[in-house]
Order: structure tokens, then C-alpha cells, then sequence
């Protein structure tokens, strides 16, 4: 009985094996028959396009190391893109040695708008968009933002000043044209200082003389360049004679994303203190007003009783009689 049972556990084990090997044989045979399929080969029907082989900052000059060709879908081809229907060199040849004149992102396709040469035209005159100007500020860390704005960044510009100073030659008079009898300088308003912002979104073109990106730096100047409108330009001409100028960096998030509201800030409105003083002496006012103006007491008025003529006396002897008469003088 004992060896029965040994010879059923070992047929048993045996069976197992060989279904296993069977199983295993099959599947092989499956697999070499899929992997001797011929696979169709699709090839994708497109325009080779150059792009940026590699980030480039803005002011590099674009050597063969720097493009490539990749294929594109013939339906996202734009008519800026310098394409061929085969990889062309002599395409390749044109845009060596040419400036960029903004960051090119890897992958990106190149157009002639991102490229100029310098040939006889200054470098900074190449890197200006079409109907904009470059005008240079003074600057120091507080106002640079420690250093950290670089080529590149996109700012805020705000003036600070004092309003009294600047407001101190103008006159206010019930009459046309301001002039009247009681017309005279005044004070507009009760703040002193005031800060503002004159314009938002303004691309940085250089820092001193320094144009091209500084990575994990900061970069202590004193000037700022600006890629400004015409009319910013003379926005920034006239902020400058006004006060200080400062400014803002903006955040990479929100570039191009439009503009706020034009703001300001006075003293009296960031200070509790001054608040304070301010409606004081609005209440103040306020009382004085509703108690009228002083009546004054009329002066009466004496006549003076006329002066009597001078006149002269003589004293007239008669013999022994004497008398005194007056004459009037003339």
C-alpha cells in the first residue's frame, strides 16, 4: 500500500511537468510567430522646420550648433517658419551668424523677426521691436529691486514725489482765468508725499551695459535700459524731473497678462497718524463753520465841534482908563 501510494504522488508530479513544458513550448511558438510579423512602417507626412536645438538667450549668434531640423504636420505650419519639403543647408547657412534679438525656447521654430545682423546698425538698435524706443534710468539696490532685475525681465515703473512742492506755484480764483484780487498760491490737497504707478509691463533690454541673461545672480547697477512707446518715453522724461523713480519686478505667471488700474499712494493714506491730524482738523473746520462768522461792533462815529478862529487882543490906554479888545486874525 505504502508503494502504491509513492508510485501515484510521482506519476502525479510527472504529468504536472510535462503539462508545464507543453504550455511553455506553445507560447514560445506564439510569440517567435508575432515577432516575425512584418511590421507597416507609417510615415508621417509633414514639413521639415529649423528650431532651437537648445535654449538660447537673447544677443547669442547662432552658430549650426544651435538648429535643427524637425518635422512638423503640414496643417501647423505657419508662413513665418523657414520650412523645406527636405533638409536644406543653404537654409541653415542663412541663419548663421545672425543675432537673437529675444529668448528662444527649446524646440521652437525660428523665424526671421527673431534674427537680425548687426552689419553697420548698432546692437541694441537691433534687439528694439518695431515703434518702440530704449531709454535708460538711474537706478540703485532699493530702487533696482536688490539687483535681482536682469536683460529680460518685465517691470513696473513708479515715481514718488512731494506734492506740495509741486503744487505750491498753482493758484485757484472764482474768476476766468485764475487771476483775481484774492488769487495767490495754495496748497492742493493735505498730503505731502505721494507714490505712483506710471507704467506696467515694461521690458527690460539691459542692465548697465549688460544685455545678455545672468543666471542665479544678482546684478548691482546703476541704470536701467527700457523698451518704452514713444509716449512712455516722454511719461518717463517728465517722471524723471518729477521725483524718484522706482522699480517693480513682475512675475514670469503674469506676463502679458494685461494691466491693473493706474493707482497712487499718499502719506495720509498709509499712516494712522496723519489720518488722525487730518479729520482733527476737519472737525475742527466743521465747528468753526457752524458757528458763523464774528460779528464785529460798529464804531460810532464823533463829530468834532469846529475850532474856534485864533484871534489877537489889545490893550488900549486912554489916559488914565485902559481896556482890552479882540481883533481876528486873517
Amino acid at each position: 500500500m505504502r508503494y502504491l501510494l509513492i508510485g501515484l504522488i510521482l506519476l502525479a508530479v510527472a504529468t504536472a511537468g510535462g503539462a508545464a513544458l507543453m504550455v511553455k513550448r506553445l507560447m514560445d511558438s506564439r510569440i517567435e510567430e508575432r515577432a516575425n510579423i512584418p511590421v507597416e512602417k507609417i510615415e508621417v507626412k509633414g514639413i521639415y522646420v529649423i528650431v532651437a536645438d537648445e535654449r538660447i538667450p537673447i544677443g547669442t549668434t547662432l552658430t549650426k550648433g544651435f538648429l535643427r531640423w524637425q518635422k512638423w504636420p503640414n496643417d501647423a505650419i505657419q508662413s513665418t517658419f523657414l520650412s523645406s519639403e527636405a533638409r536644406d543647408d543653404k537654409l541653415v547657412k542663412k541663419l548663421v551668424g545672425a543675432t537673437v534679438r529675444q529668448r528662444v525656447a527649446e524646440g521652437t521654430p525660428i523665424t526671421e523677426d527673431m534674427v537680425f545682423r548687426r552689419g553697420k546698425t548698432g546692437f541694441l538698435s537691433g534687439i528694439i521691436d518695431e515703434g518702440f524706443r530704449a531709454i535708460a534710468l538711474k537706478i540703485d539696490i532699493p530702487s533696482g529691486v536688490g539687483g535681482f532685475i536682469l536683460p529680460g525681465d518685465r517691470v513696473d515703473v513708479l515715481v514718488t514725489f512731494n506734492a506740495r512742492q509741486l503744487t505750491q506755484g498753482l493758484s485757484s480764483s472764482n474768476t476766468e482765468g485764475g487771476l483775481g484780487e484774492d488769487s495767490g498760491p495754495r496748497v492742493i490737497g493735505h498730503a505731502k508725499y505721494s507714490s505712483e504707478t506710471i507704467l506696467q509691463d515694461v521690458r527690460v533690454l539691459g542692465i548697465d551695459q549688460k544685455f545678455k541673461e545672468v543666471e542665479d545672480n544678482a546684478l548691482v547697477a546703476k541704470s536701467a535700459t527700457l523698451e518704452v512707446s514713444p509716449k512712455q518715453a516722454e511719461i518717463l522724461t517728465v517722471a524723471r524731473a518729477m521725483g524718484k523713480l522706482s522699480l517693480t519686478l513682475r512675475s514670469k505667471a503674469n506676463d502679458g497678462s494685461g494691466t491693473i488700474a493706474k493707482s497712487y499712494t499718499t502719506d495720509v493714506g498709509i499712516s494712522p497718524t496723519l489720518q488722525n491730524i487730518m479729520a482733527r482738523i476737519a472737525k475742527d473746520a466743521q465747528r468753526n463753520k457752524a458757528k458763523g462768522p464774528l460779528k464785529r461792533k460798529r464804531q460810532t462815529s464823533y463829530k468834532s465841534k469846529p475850532a474856534a478862529p485864533p484871534s489877537t487882543e489889545v490893550r488900549i490906554i486912554r489916559g488914565d482908563n485902559q481896556s482890552t479888545q479882540k481883533f481876528l486874525s486873517r
